[in-house]
């Protein structure tokens, strides 16, 4: 294995067929797509990639951390907070 390996995880979604291909170097991504439902279509040989065959819409992805929107019980709770040191 190279010392300058750069992990790489990319995506291939034919909508047409409803099929998700996704090649990985990372375990924990392949942990993550195995419980997600995915199957894993590689041989143990070709390891440390590995590639996974899925459904096209069955993988949710997610915004960083910092660019999602607050929903449900923190939404209310922080308008209502917000309130509180508007009257005060």
């Amino acid at each position: 294995m190279p010392r300058t390996f750069i992990y790489e995880t990319p995506i291939t979604i034919d909508h047409e067929d409803g099929v998700m291909l996704v090649d990985t170097s990372v375990t924990g991504v392949a942990s993550q797509l195995l419980r997600a439902g995915f199957m894993e279509v590689t041989e143990g040989r070709s390891r440390p990639y590995r590639r996974f065959r899925g459904g096209a819409d069955q993988l949710r992805f997610r915004r960083p951390k910092g660019q999602r929107v607050l929903r449900g019980a923190v939404r209310v709770r922080l308008a209502s907070l917000s309130e509180s040191v508007q009257a005060a």
